[in-house]
C-alpha cells in the first residue's frame, strides 16, 4: 500500500464467541472474556512470551481506562454501549439482521 498512513490508528479488534474480545494497540495487548473471568493486558515489550497479566499494575491505570473505554464503544463490557451494531459475524446479540 502506499500513501499517508500518518492518520491510521494502530488497533487492531478481534471478537471471538459473543463476549471474548481482543483489543490490541502498539505493543499494548487487552483480553475481555466476559464478566465472569478476569481481563488481560499484555506488554509485549516487557513480556513478549505474555505470561504476564499487567493489569494490577499501576502503571497501566490510564491505559486500561482507554481500553475499557474502547471496549464499551464497540458493544462489550459493563458499560457496553446498546446502540453499537456489529458486522453481523456469529450470533451476538450486537449483531446486524440479514434482510
Amino acid at each position: 500500500m502506499e500513501g499517508n498512513n500518518a492518520d491510521w490508528d494502530n488497533e487492531t479488534v478481534s471478537q471471538f464467541s459473543t463476549t471474548n474480545v481482543m483489543i490490541k494497540r502498539d505493543h499494548l495487548k487487552y483480553q475481555y472474556y466476559g464478566p465472569e473471568m478476569p481481563e488481560v493486558l499484555f506488554d509485549l515489550k516487557r513480556n513478549p512470551e505474555e505470561t504476564i497479566n499487567f493489569m494490577d499494575d499501576p502503571k497501566y491505570a490510564q491505559i486500561i481506562a482507554a481500553f475499557r473505554q474502547r471496549l464499551a464503544e464497540l458493544g462489550h463490557g459493563p458499560d457496553a454501549d446498546p446502540n453499537y451494531v456489529n458486522a453481523g459475524y456469529g450470533s451476538d446479540k450486537h449483531a446486524r439482521k440479514p434482510r
